[in-house]
C-alpha cells in the first residue's frame, strides 16, 4: 500500500502554478498603482476618448473608474470585472479607442504667453507635450 502525503497532490500544485504563470505571461497591462503609472493616467486622462466603460458602454464615475495601463498606454473601465474581456480581446476595445480619439473635438489649451493652440485630442494636445496634461502649453 502506498503512503497518502498530508499535502496536495502534486499535480494539482502544478496544475495551479501553470495556470497562474500563464496567465502572468499572457497579460501585458495591469491596474494603475505605482507612481509611474499615476503619471501617466495624468498625462493620458486629460485627452482620454470616452466618458464610457469600453466594454459596457455604462458611464465611467469619477473615483470609482479602474485605470488599467496596457502596454503604456490608458484604459478605462467601469469595474475590475471589465478587465478579464478586455484582456481577452484587447486589439478589439484598443480599436474602439482609436476610434473614438480620431472622432473626438479638438483639444484647445493656453501658452505661457495667452495664446491658444489647438490639435487632435488623439495626439494628447498640442503636440503632445508635458502641458498639454494640465491644459497650458509650455
Amino acid at each position: 500500500m502506498r503512503k497518502q502525503s498530508a499535502g496536495l497532490p502534486a499535480a494539482v500544485v502544478l496544475c495551479t502554478l501553470a495556470a497562474f504563470s500563464g496567465r502572468a505571461a499572457e497579460s501585458e497591462g495591469h491596474v494603475a498603482q505605482s507612481e509611474k503609472d499615476k503619471e501617466m493616467v495624468a498625462k493620458q486622462g486629460a485627452s482620454y476618448p470616452l466618458k464610457s466603460c469600453v466594454i459596457t458602454g455604462e458611464g465611467l464615475v469619477e473615483g470609482e473608474a479602474v485605470d488599467y495601463i496596457y502596454k503604456d498606454r490608458l484604459v478605462r473601465f467601469c469595474c475590475k470585472g471589465c478587465i478579464k474581456k478586455f484582456e481577452a480581446e484587447p486589439a478589439k476595445y484598443l480599436a474602439l479607442l482609436d476610434k473614438a480619439a480620431k472622432d473626438a473635438p479638438p483639444v484647445k489649451a493656453k501658452s505661457d504667453t495667452g495664446a491658444v493652440k489647438e490639435a487632435p485630442a488623439a495626439q494628447g494636445g498640442c503636440g503632445g507635450c508635458e502641458g498639454c496634461a494640465d491644459g497650458v502649453c509650455r
